[in-house]
């Protein structure tokens, strides 16, 4: 890096965030919603230059103009501009996808890639990013990205409710794993079938990751992160993975982690390596 700090601005669906590394060190990271947090935020870190990276998914285009205009930004790289379809690459990870992909997905699919997989051993990972919406991607330490599914977040299915005219408003805060019963009230109608939505949605992309066969035995891993990634473990472990691997007879042992701002640390992590390559 050329500044000793690098912001990595993560202008997300709902929630834009920023991250401070200084040096290699995740420092701080803080909502981001409009130029005045930005600036209030950097002033508390009482940083003067520094270099930038964005990955935007988001509406809010007015943060990213901002940091553009700043004079004390050294330099700014969009993940969006390493995309290479035609190459079918993102910097050395295949890539067999349009460059539709969010720069979220292909950010975090690439540390993932790098940072947490073995290609020699043949690892695979099944990648649950939890927010506003939930991406799963599937990642190969051989074939490096290979695709995924876009599911509604858990608030966002929740949230369709709303459009019900006599539908009640309801919180996640109410909300309990393991409730599937035949309801009697219509507040416990919408919240099991919240549950039913997200057990099986996961479930269906738990056992195709299960069935992906690699060089190894023990070669899968799930890796969970966003604002719903701790419920997504709760999720998980009431699924019972071994019991999944038993009735698909696939022995396979299964390391479930959650990895928290994952998005930031792909951000620094692709801006070192694209700072290598322009050497």
């Amino acid at each position: 890096m050329t500044g000793k700090y690098l912001l990595t601005l993560d202008n997300g669906n709902t929630n834009p965030h920023l991250g401070i590394f200084r040096g290699r060190k995740l420092i701080a990271v803080h909502h981001a919603t409009d130029k005045r947090i930005i600036t209030d935020f950097i002033n508390k870190q009482k940083i003067k230059n520094f270099e930038a990276v964005i990955s935007d998914v988001g509406a809010r285009n007015s943060l990213i103009e901002y940091l553009q205009k700043k004079s004390e930004v050294l330099s700014l790289l969009k993940i969006s501009s390493l995309k290479n379809n035609k190459k079918k690459r993102f910097l050395d990870m295949p890539f067999d996808y349009s460059n539709s992909i969010g720069d979220d997905r292909i950010s975090q699919s690439y540390y993932v890639y790098k940072k947490l997989l073995t290609r020699e051993r043949g690892e695979w990972a099944l990648l649950i990013d939890s927010g506003t919406f939930t991406t799963v991607d599937y990642i190969s330490g051989e074939k490096g990205y290979l695709g995924g599914y876009i599911f509604p977040g858990p608030k966002t299915f929740l949230s369709t409710y709303g459009q019900g005219r006599y539908l009640p408003s309801l919180s996640l805060n109410a909300f309990t794993i393991g409730d599937r019963g035949v309801a009697k009230r219509t507040e416990d109608a919408i919240l099991y079938a919240v549950d039913i939505y997200l057990y099986s949605s996961m479930k269906e992309v738990v056992e195709r990751f299960l069935k992906e066969k690699g060089k190894n035995k023990n070669n899968k891993k799930i890796i969970l992160t966003g604002g719903f990634a701790k419920l997504q473990m709760k999720i998980l472990k009431s699924m019972n993975i071994d019991k999944i691997d038993k009735i698909d007879k696939i022995d396979k042992k299964v390391d479930v982690s959650i990895e928290k701002h994952l998005i930031h640390h792909s951000m620094y992590y692709i801006h070192s390596v694209n700072s290598e390559e322009k050497k």
